[in-house]
């Protein structure tokens, strides 16, 4: 169970705000985010825009949840970043597939823990999405889902606090001593380190190696 802070925002779902139509472009694109495999596979072997318009019309044609399926595409521009559209960030594809949580509980940026956000989604079986912000920039990645097949990693707790890395200060782990600590706020996903990270059975956190090479 995730340790509540004393501070925690909650909002239950509610009718989004106006937000400018998408173009069909876009309902097209992220179309295969909730086909089966199979069609999926059918829908992106097209080449012609003409031919996935028609695989289009005629799949919701047979298919309840139009409607919603391009007011989703439509919302999920809100999880936009500076760098990323909505729909490939990881709140934007949940959001896109499951449509909008029940209930959200938003934690803020800690001494202690990242930012984080937890969807809930209690018409769907009480399931629910960890989304944690490392970067402290927007830019949620989704660590936890209760639901089979999605992006799960087994210390995800861990990953909502920052990495405490042990150095050799004073004698430090050569001699026994209890090691000073400092933080890694980005090592342990930063595409630009490459040093391995995994967990430390001294800490019970993720460990990176004491210096962190930066490509």
């Amino acid at each position: 169970t995730v340790r509540k802070p004393v501070m925690i925002a909650r909002e239950t779902a509610a009718a989004a705000p106006d937000e400018t139509p998408v173009s069909a472009d876009r309902y097209l694109e992220q179309f295969p985010l909730v086909l089966p495999s199979d069609q999926r596979s059918m829908f992106n072997r097209l080449t012609s825009r003409e031919a996935k318009e028609r695989f289009y019309d005629s799949y919701w044609a047979s298919t309840p949840g139009r409607e919603d399926f391009e007011e989703r595409v439509t919302g999920a521009e809100r999880y936009s970043t500076q760098f990323t559209e909505g729909w490939r960030t990881d709140r934007g594809r949940v959001f896109i597939i499951y449509g909008p949580p029940d209930e959200v509980e938003s934690v803020p940026f800690q001494v202690d823990g990242f930012p984080y956000e937890i969807w809930y989604y209690y018409q769907a079986g009480n399931q629910y999405f960890v989304f944690v912000d490392r970067n402290a920039n927007g830019s949620y990645m989704q660590i936890y889902s209760t639901i089979e097949g999605e992006v799960s990693y087994p210390n995800w707790e861990q990953m909502l606090r920052p990495i405490r890395v042990p150095t050799m200060d004073d004698g430090g782990l050569s001699d026994g001593s209890a090691p000073s600590e400092r933080i890694e706020v980005g090592c342990l996903f930063s595409s630009g380190c490459r040093n391995a990270v995994g967990p430390d059975p001294r800490h019970g956190v993720p460990a990176a190696a004491p210096a962190c090479r930066w490509s």
